[in-house]
């Protein structure tokens, strides 16, 4: 399959631990480059602070929003997928079914912490009296949870990469896919 070989305990297991670790990886990649946005800007006071949240607040919805929006159209095609699987003649191990629930897993959590980035962006910060004296906290807590929820992104980006083409090895006529049951494998 592509760039990695697979031998039978990976298959099982669903997404093959350096595919996961280079998913991984590259989410975390994203998540450090926005974290590091963040020390661009170095210590700022409590003003700056609201002022920074008041420019970055409508941008960052749109991004929770967004991120929302793109884990339930994954998790829907993930079902879309099992169809696929379910009206296909072949027969699929375990791991492939593992891998889309993997996917999926990672996808309810993108959209559930998307989704409390929202909610928190809710709040009304400039009647709250606790936060006014705290914005510069405010600030950094918006933009971490706006950085790690798109490095999570990037994960499952880089996750379904893997899964497709998996699914393309098993749809393309002739070719070996490490998710079909062979002859062989059923001995």
């Amino acid at each position: 399959m592509g760039l990695f070989k697979l031998d039978q305990d990976e298959r099982e297991q669903g997404m093959p631990p350096q595919e996961l670790r280079w998913a991984l990886a590259g989410g975390a990649l994203v998540a450090v480059f926005g974290f590091g946005m963040m020390a661009i800007a170095g210590g700022i006071s409590s003003f700056e602070a609201r002022n920074l949240l008041d420019a970055a607040l409508p941008t960052i919805r749109f991004l929770a929003s967004t991120l929302v929006a793109a884990s339930t159209t994954i998790l829907a095609l993930m079902l879309a997928l099992i169809g696929i699987t379910a009206s296909h003649d072949a027969n699929f191990k375990p791991g492939f079914f593992k891998r889309i629930r993997q996917i999926s897993t990672m996808c309810i959590m993108l959209a559930a912490g998307s989704a409390l980035l929202l909610l928190f962006l809710t709040v009304p910060i400039d009647e709250a009296e606790g936060i006014q004296r705290r914005y510069e906290i405010v600030y950094y807590l918006v933009l971490a949870g706006a950085a790690a929820s798109t490095g999570m992104l990037v994960t499952v980006m880089l996750m379904l990469r893997y899964a497709v083409e998996g699914v393309i090895d098993v749809l393309t006529p002739g070719a070996d896919s490490p998710f079909v049951v062979d002859d062989e494998d059923s001995l």
